[in-house]
């Protein structure tokens, strides 16, 4: 096998190994363990305003951060989150493809 052959091989690996490290999360457990974290009794939806949540505050705010790094490696800027209304903006932070249903 040349040198190109090996190289190519060694992308194919790399690209499965990233595969395999990124992290997914259903949808309905999301719901349920950002509940948790945020230590709210309602039921959260994908269309909750994260804002209007009795347990919603600067305190929630930086478990979600240390919650989204956790569970899915990234980073969100506190900045960001105020462009952050709903459940569904938090999971397009996120990034969608991190998603199953």
């Amino acid at each position: 096998m040349g040198s190109n052959g090996a190289g190519h091989l060694n992308n194919k690996i790399n690209n499965n190994i990233k595969a395999i490290n990124k992290k997914y999360m259903k949808t309905s457990v999301f719901l349920e363990k950002l509940q948790e974290e945020l230590e709210e009794d309602e039921t959260l939806t994908v269309e909750t305003n994260l804002k209007s949540l009795e347990s919603y505050d600067s305190i929630s705010l930086l478990s979600v951060i240390a919650f989204v790094d956790e569970n899915f490696d990234k980073k969100i800027d506190t900045k960001h989150f105020k462009d952050i209304e709903t459940v569904s903006d938090l999971m397009n932070a996120i990034g969608k493809e991190n998603f199953e249903d």
